[in-house]
């Protein structure tokens, strides 16, 4: 079972936010990359027409490190909205482009046996987690 469409876009600080007029003055900042991520900065650019991107400028194992290094004004991260929903709910995140084209996926599912004891449970807890 499906539990939501991820959105991955390019997430900074307010304050970086404000030299970001269009998606292409992101060769003047730094990108932070996300490692372990299926969407990576070259199949945003891609999507987005910009050709290739510069190099990161820093890169995290952990999308959480990714998200708060942007949060403090280190630099811009391509990260999933669902993932830094607290940062980008408190203002401490933004998305800085509403004319740009986002990479969608799939990305977590939930997998429960069909029969079996644990069927009903696992029901009760798929309907509340999908509710």
């Amino acid at each position: 079972m499906p539990l939501g469409e991820e959105i991955v876009s390019p997430l900074c600080c307010p304050k970086m936010a404000e030299r970001l007029k269009t998606p292409r003055d992101l060769a003047r900042l730094p990108l932070i990359r996300s490692d372990l991520k299926r969407i990576q900065w070259i199949d945003w650019f891609e999507l987005n027409n910009l050709g290739p991107p510069p190099l990161p400028a820093m890169s995290f194992d952990r999308s959480f490190l990714a998200v708060d290094a942007a949060a403090n004004g280190l630099g811009v991260a391509l990260e999933s909205n669902t993932l830094a929903h607290r940062e980008l709910a408190s203002g401490r995140l933004v998305r800085p482009f509403s004319n740009s084209r986002d990479n969608r996926y799939i990305g977590h599912y939930l997998a429960y046996p069909k029969a079996g004891s644990q069927r009903r449970l696992s029901k009760v807890f798929a309907d509340w987690i999908t509710s």
